[in-house]
């Protein structure tokens, strides 16, 4: 494990190198009592399987954000001492505590801070018994000695060490691969640093009209605006056949006009018929 593991810019641009000083462990993971003193360039930590080795970096990864290597928290894995038949051994207070010099690598400054994370079980005995029950765990927390009255107040100091996506950018070279490619490109930018949209517009008319419409907007909201009108759209265009079959209910069936016609020229031929027989009957003389 290398004694010089951090070297990172901040979310305030704000150049940082953090150095492990050292480590202790008690009751973590079956190891009782180990401290671990980083030497001023490398320290090898080396044993064959199953002699704590992953343990280390265990211990290290919940000091700082109560998940193992792995990312499980501490709930999710092995955190407590086990007797010789494998039974976690009670009344006890698993502790890890870290100490690390922080370098402003502008300013020259250095500040060294003390972490400590305790998990602590609450043991209960209900009234009219003898027998403790185990209840549940509750976790101290511990900054420079001083107890830290919740855990959000202990993550924030964390976090302005180092954020937990940073650390495990810069020691697990598939982390980046597993993000997804929103995350992926947001940690690309911060590395490359002050890209703007417009910087990335340049030579690219396309692009740079698209820059011009979000006057001011994000490009999220920009794609959350258009969304949101399409949708509108969509609505309008499924209503477009119950419209039409509406309309057409209400419009009235088309004459046959042939049929009219024909029917007109039945009605005058009659007519013409009449008035030609009444003139015939006028037109015969009066006889006695």
């Amino acid at each position: 494990m290398t004694r010089d593991f951090i070297h990172f810019k901040n979310i305030s641009n704000m150049s940082k190198k953090a150095i492990i000083k050292r480590l202790s462990l008690v009751n973590f993971k079956g190891l009782r009592n180990v401290v671990i003193d980083f030497n001023d360039t490398v320290t090898t930590i080396s044993g064959r399987n199953g002699t704590g080795k992953t343990t280390i970096m265990d211990a290290f990864t919940w000091l700082l954000w109560g998940k193992d290597s792995e990312g499980n928290v501490d709930s999710k894995f092995g955190i407590k001492t086990n007797d010789a038949e494998g039974n976690f051994i009670p009344d006890l207070e698993h502790e890890v505590a870290g100490t690390l010099e922080i370098i402003d690598t502008e300013t020259g400054s250095v500040e060294t801070v003390e972490l400590r994370r305790v998990l602590v079980e609450e043991w209960k005995t209900e009234k009219g018994k003898t027998e403790r029950k185990l209840k549940g765990h509750h976790t101290d927390y511990f900054y420079n000695g001083v107890p830290l009255k919740t855990k959000g107040e202990y993550d924030e100091r964390i976090n302005e060490i180092i954020p937990e996506a940073v650390f495990k950018m810069i020691t697990n070279p598939y982390y980046f691969l597993s993000l997804h490619w929103t995350a992926q490109r947001e940690m690309l930018l911060q590395i490359a640093g002050g890209v703007s949209y417009e910087d990335i517009a340049k030579g690219d008319t396309a692009f740079a009209a698209l820059i011009e419409r979000l006057s001011g907007k994000t490009v999220e909201d920009y794609k959350r605006e258009i969304s949101a009108q399409k949708e509108k759209i969509t609505k309008e265009l499924e209503k477009i056949p119950t419209r039409i079959d509406e309309i057409t209910r209400a419009t009235p069936l088309t004459p046959d006009y042939a049929a009219l016609n024909t029917k007109g020229a039945t009605y005058k031929r009659i007519e013409r018929h009449r008035r030609s027989r009444r003139i015939s009957s006028r037109s015969q003389p009066y006889r006695l």
